[in-house]
């Protein structure tokens, strides 16, 4: 992206963890993370914080995730990274998610893959943003190789902490899907490349 906008001195904000060794194991270590260096020589500038951060009026970075819902305390995926010269599995506390706030709506909570678990991001994101009015939860949920139980949990975690509205994006997995669809009816969407979001219809 950075090199499609052309510019320099892009504020990129980021948890301090994101240049930790990354890598997946299949037959062979593949690394999977990013540089500093590459992100300075495509004009990016660093701002690197584990706490909420504001963007703008109405609009922060999460910081790091609180992981307090006992289902999701060590959702994991298969990337692991190095801790005192050992290979561990990679918690990846560096996920964070967008949240914007939007006057006489409520908060449009975007996220990632949601590696932190989407119940704790949302948790999370109400109380730094002292609002609890959750519009729409739009982005990747990470469901795809959860268990049924997690999964059913999620959906009903999130109708009561009163989310109106999903927009499940490529992680979510198909019975993710299935489950938020019956737990959210007509409110459920599949998040598609190029789609638009009016905030105004909602």
């Amino acid at each position: 992206m950075l090199k499609r906008i052309k510019k320099r001195n892009v504020s990129i904000i980021a948890h301090q963890k994101l240049f930790r060794p990354s890598f997946a194991l299949k037959t062979h270590r593949r690394r999977v993370g990013m540089t500093k260096e590459n992100i300075k020589k495509n004009g990016g500038r660093l701002e690197l914080t584990g706490k909420p951060f504001e963007l703008m009026p109405g609009v922060l970075s999460t910081g790091e995730i609180k992981r307090t819902t006992d289902f999701e305390k060590k959702v994991t995926v298969g990337s692991y990274t190095i801790e005192k010269r050992e290979t561990v599995k990679d918690q990846m506390k560096d996920d964070m998610s967008l949240v914007i706030n939007i006057r006489n709506k409520g908060l449009f909570i975007i996220t990632g893959c949601s590696h932190a678990g989407i119940v704790n991001i949302v948790k999370h994101s109400m109380a730094v943003s002292k609002i609890k009015n959750v519009k729409a939860v739009i982005g990747g949920l990470h469901l795809i190789d959860a268990s049924d139980d997690r999964i059913k949990k999620t959906a009903k975690s999130l109708k009561r902490l009163g989310v109106e509205k999903i927009y499940a994006g490529h992680c979510t997995g198909f019975k993710g899907e299935i489950e938020l669809f019956r737990e959210f009816k007509n409110n459920f969407e599949k998040l598609q490349c190029g789609k638009t979001i009016d905030t105004d219809r909602l």
